[in-house]
């Protein structure tokens, strides 16, 4: 893990079941991409332990884990290998930070985890304590997904998040305005690219060709010592699925085919 923009494969989980100690109808949540959507137990507390399980129609294989929007402190994740449950043990976490997933007081608020590349029946999760007070458990979504590669150099990153902003001009001249659901949206630009970084290129032709992946601009690296501010579309839960948006724009620099390459994109989030 370098901390260089990060871009995953989108697997849809083929599910049989999702079950849970407490609020199952609220389980299904977690394999939705919509952010306002959350599980959330019933009268928990710190000392009792919530379990969500979920079961596949199929084996499937993935190298990555999310847990975005989690208030837990402590909780473990057991994968079902070869009809076994396993908690893997020499696994890369937020700011390169190796652990086992067997976790006890982390701090974030997103789960990240990288690994071998694993095939996987079912997965089982216990939580046991939240940040803080007893509060009640909750998950944003859960990811499974195999990482399509990280960009080794830095271009340009701009991102903008659309507001569907509607403005409407009163008698008063005044105006009425209205917002819709922040949706992200951005532009990479590798300008005067050196051919050492010949992999981020291919990887953006990769993408390019793709009906969609996620996104995640921070790469694995968060705080103060890699950011002096956190903006949008760079904090851990920033994981967005997107699609590039626009036909790539290619040259060589001043036009001489020896030279560095300037390759732009754009991308944008899709449901």
């Amino acid at each position: 893990m370098n901390g260089g923009i990060k871009f995953f494969e989108f697997i849809n989980p083929p599910t049989t079941r999702i079950a849970g100690s407490s609020n199952e109808i609220l389980l299904n949540n977690i394999l939705l991409y919509d952010k306002k959507k959350v599980w959330r137990s019933l009268g928990s507390a710190n000392g009792k332990k919530e379990e969500i399980q979920i079961f596949f129609k199929e084996a499937i294989t993935f190298d990555r884990l999310f847990l975005i929007n989690h208030n837990w402190s402590d909780f473990k994740i057991y994968f079902t290998v070869n009809e076994q449950e396993v908690i893997l043990q020499n696994v890369t976490t937020i700011n390169n930070i190796k652990c086992s997933l067997d976790i006890s007081n982390y701090e974030h608020s997103t789960a990240y985890f990288e690994f071998d590349s694993i095939v996987v029946t079912a997965l089982r999760i216990e939580i046991f304590k939240t940040k803080g007070d007893d509060k009640e458990k909750h998950l944003g979504h859960i990811v499974l997904t195999n990482q399509l590669g990280e960009l080794e150099g830095y271009p340009v990153l701009e991102t903008e998040f659309d507001s569907g902003i509607i403005k409407q001009c009163m008698l008063s001249r005044r105006y009425r305005i209205y917002r819709k659901d922040d949706i992200f949206q951005a532009k990479l630009h590798f300008k005067n690219y050196p051919s050492k970084f010949q992999r981020d290129l291919k990887l953006i032709y990769q993408i390019n060709s793709l009906s969609s992946f996620y996104l995640w601009a921070c790469g694995g690296r968060i705080g103060k010592e890699f950011y002096s501010f956190p903006l949008r579309g760079y904090k851990a839960e920033d994981l967005f699925k997107c699609m590039v948006s626009a036909d790539v724009t290619e040259s060589f620099s001043s036009n001489i085919f020896v030279n560095n390459v300037n390759i732009s994109l754009a991308i944008s989030e899709v449901v």
